[in-house]
């Protein structure tokens, strides 16, 4: 099957190459802007602390996507989720529903949820804990903000064990601390300058294979040769 990648005419070549090239530029500038927004976010300081119950997506989200908000964390639903690919571990989450600092059940769905890629040790989750809730500890989320769409398969792997309300706010918070989480990143950057060079190797082994074409066109036919 991969061989066959190899055997594509020429044009479909020329064809690939640019829309790599668009991806990578979009990626690029992409990654710039957000990591604009991130050096926003650390020349200020935090958004405001907010109680989850009281949180307003048009007031109290910063630069980056950054929210600050208190919530009664259950710990005892808390989820480990692992991807594996060929026997590796590729993805990581950790997430567990939040509820209202009053809350005393949560026997209802969950106004929010912390969402945290990688792993996660119980001393880091111990330093966010404010204060003792009704069946859980209130937490200081301070992160950024999840769109639900980026982590759709792994909500939808845990529907059935955490209910979540539909304007639910998913925080995946600065385990390490507020300097680390908004620390400048390459990865972005790095990603669109491999995809812009597969793309121009894409397009140099179309131009081969067009070339090569030609050639063998021309040694095939006698009267198209040489004089």
């Amino acid at each position: 099957m991969l061989s066959m990648l190899f055997r594509l005419p020429a044009i479909a070549y020329f064809a690939i190459a640019p829309l790599g090239v668009v991806m990578a530029v979009t990626l690029y500038f992409q990654d710039r802007a957000e990591e604009a927004e991130k050096a926003a976010a650390r020349a200020g300081k935090p958004p405001a602390l907010v109680k989850i119950e009281e949180f307003q997506k048009g007031r109290n989200v910063g630069p980056a996507h950054e929210v600050n908000v208190l919530g009664q964390v259950d710990v005892t639903r808390m989820v480990e989720l692992t991807r594996t690919k060929r026997g590796v571990e590729s993805d990581r989450w950790v997430m567990a529903p939040v509820y209202p600092t009053n809350a005393t059940s949560n026997a209802e769905p969950a106004i929010g949820q912390m969402i945290q890629r990688g792993h996660v040790s119980d001393a880091a989750l111990q330093k966010l804990i404010a204060a003792e809730g009704a069946f859980g500890p209130i937490m200081v989320l301070d992160g950024q903000m999840v769109e639900p769409s980026n982590e759709r398969k792994a909500l939808d792997e845990i529907a059935d064990k955490i209910q979540l309300a539909p304007t639910a706010l998913l925080v995946d918070p600065f385990e390490e601390g507020r300097t680390a989480g908004l620390a400048p990143s390459t990865s972005g950057r790095d990603t669109a300058i491999f995809a812009l060079i597969l793309a121009l190797l894409v397009a140099g082994y179309g131009a081969f294979r067009f070339f090569s074409e030609r050639n063998r066109d021309r040694l095939d036919d006698p009267e198209g040769g040489y004089i």
